[in-house]
């Protein structure tokens, strides 16, 4: 206190011109109120922060999570709950988004749901709008991201420098590239040039400033020389060049990715939010409380049928009841359990755009051939290969979403590749360990075949017969013939196979067909005609 009103003697005692003296105690003042000065102006841009981002208050509101790849199914689903918000008279949709994987043709498709909603849109970037989600958000009038969050990286979806200029040049050039079109379209919210900086390896963003007033712009580089080639004249001074060089923010070569602040700075994101409980204020909403709109049960279980992993074991519970329904067949729950388990293996991909019809109408051609040459034939034989090798590339092939890049199919190929291989080996492992140990699981003993008595054991080929085999021979069953078991010729045992029917142990069997390794019978009635022809009388 002493050292000030010495000061002010100071000041009071020097001998200037009046106009000296003004000017020497408003420097004074201008000293004294800087602290102030900058406290209020700290204090006027929290009040700018603090305004809510929507001039209009909203009395209902409605957040529609996207989470997850985007697929058909999220695309299915944000149009039902689009319209079950637009229902409950809501005006400003707030679209939760954390997302780094999808088909850009479903997340298209989603952006211009989110255009012809004509209600006001916000994207909240809760963690990741990445990818195809990109695309999402950008459609959204304004963007609001969360702290750590982050924007851009249109990997799956990149476009060349070439297409991106010819586009920007002529909007109706015929120039196959979706993305750089939907762009187009949100530009008047968002920076054109920060949205195609997430989308074109080949766009070159550089910062400059303006040295005199402060500003801060994101350029081309083309852009940035003619900036800086400009000059002001200020008023008793020369002319200066006010904008120079600060950094460069996006190279050629790679995809831009913004976090929260950055995205702020740049213009392309209104603001940062650190709770959720602020988004009410900030976007102006009177409701108390803010519906939230998620994916229903069905959609929650086509999308977990459609996760690599659940596919992994559908496959192997596929292969492995196959094999139990056609070593022993008429049991049924074996057959029901696969074709549960193959529908599931389809099902949820096909809803979610991985699979396709003529996917699933490959594998079940695949398995009508296996099934022919098994029941036409009593085994598999060399017709049940292009019968397997179909069903294969079907499974292979659903793996594969459609309308992917040529770099995003070759990934999913590999990835069908490797889980249709690992169930198949996984699923012959199993298949070896039932035929070892089967017989003496609980519950399983009965689809073995009954064994035959030591008297009954002596098994004769159809070839050391001789004659003794023949069409019309009438022999009887020693086992189950499921088609195939054990049959008794006079005193011999013979490997038959029934034809398209189930035969019990000790029921009188006729031959009706000799085929090279095969004899190939059916049940006769008692009277000792064929039951066929029983039947028929």
């Amino acid at each position: 206190m002493r050292r000030g009103k010495d000061f002010l003697k100071f000041i009071a005692g020097l001998q200037v011109p009046c106009g000296s003296h003004m000017l020497y105690v408003a420097l004074f003042s201008v000293v004294l109120c800087l602290p102030i000065i900058v406290r209020s102006q700290s204090l006027i841009s929290n009040a700018v922060a603090a305004k809510p981002l929507e001039a209009l208050a909203h009395r209902h509101a409605a957040i529609i999570t996207i989470t997850g790849s985007i697929d058909r199914i999220t695309r299915v689903s944000v149009q039902r709950r689009i319209t079950t918000a637009l229902k409950h008279k809501s005006s400003i949709l707030i679209f939760q988004i954390n997302s780094r994987t999808g088909q850009l043709g479903e997340a298209l498709k989603i952006a211009a749901l989110i255009r012809h909603s004509h209600v006001a849109t916000v994207a909240w970037v809760n963690r990741a709008a990445v990818g195809p989600a990109a695309v999402i958000a950008a459609a959204c009038t304004q963007v609001i991201m969360s702290s750590n969050s982050a924007w851009g990286d249109g990997q799956s979806f990149a476009l060349g420098g070439a297409a991106a200029v010819k586009i920007a040049a002529d909007p109706m050039a015929e120039v196959p590239s979706p993305a750089l079109k939907s762009l187009q379209m949100d530009h008047a919210y968002h920076p054109e040039l920060i949205l195609a900086g997430m989308m074109d390896r080949q766009v070159k963003i550089e910062a400059v400033v303006n040295k005199i007033t402060g500003e801060t712009r994101f350029v081309t580089p083309q852009d940035r020389v003619k900036l800086m080639a400009m000059t002001t004249a200020l008023p008793g001074h020369a002319a200066v060049h006010p904008w120079v060089y600060m950094k460069q923010v996006k190279p050629a070569g790679t995809l831009l990715t913004l976090g929260a602040r950055e995205a702020v700075q740049m213009g392309a994101a209104s603001a940062v939010i650190h709770a959720p409980e602020s988004l009410p204020a900030m976007l102006n909403i009177t409701e108390p409380k803010i519906p939230v709109l998620r994916l229903d049960f069905l959609e929650k279980a086509a999308r977990f049928c459609s996760f690599f992993e659940v596919r992994f074991f559908l496959l192997i519970i596929m292969l492995v009841c196959g094999y139990v329904e056609f070593s022993h067949p008429g049991l049924l729950i074996p057959a029901l359990i696969g074709l549960a388990a193959l529908a599931l293996f389809l099902g949820g991909p096909m809803l979610t755009g991985l699979a396709n019809w003529w996917e699933a109408g490959i594998i079940f051609l695949g398995i009508v051939i296996i099934a022919f040459d098994f029941i036409h034939f009593g085994g598999l034989g060399l017709l049940a290969i292009p019968g397997f090798i179909l069903a294969v590339i079907g499974m292979i092939a659903s793996f594969v979403p459609m309308g992917a890049s040529a770099a995003g199919a070759a990934e999913a190929f590999q990835t069908g590749l490797g889980v249709v291989t690992l169930a198949i080996i996984a699923a012959g492992l199993i298949i070896a360990l039932l035929i070892r140990y089967l017989d003496i699981t609980p519950g399983f003993r009965r689809l073995q075949l009954k064994p035959v008595t030591a008297s009954q054991r002596h098994d004769t080929s159809p070839d050391s017969l001789g004659d003794l085999l023949f069409v019309g021979a009438v022999g009887r069953a020693v086992s189950e013939l499921r088609p195939s078991g054990k049959a008794r010729f006079d005193d011999h045992l013979v490997t038959v196979v029934s034809r398209n029917e189930f035969i019990a142990p000790e029921l009188p069997v006729e031959i009706v067909e000799i085929r090279e390794n095969q004899i190939i019978v059916q049940k006769i009635s008692d009277d000792g005609a064929p039951l066929e022809a029983a039947l028929q009388d």
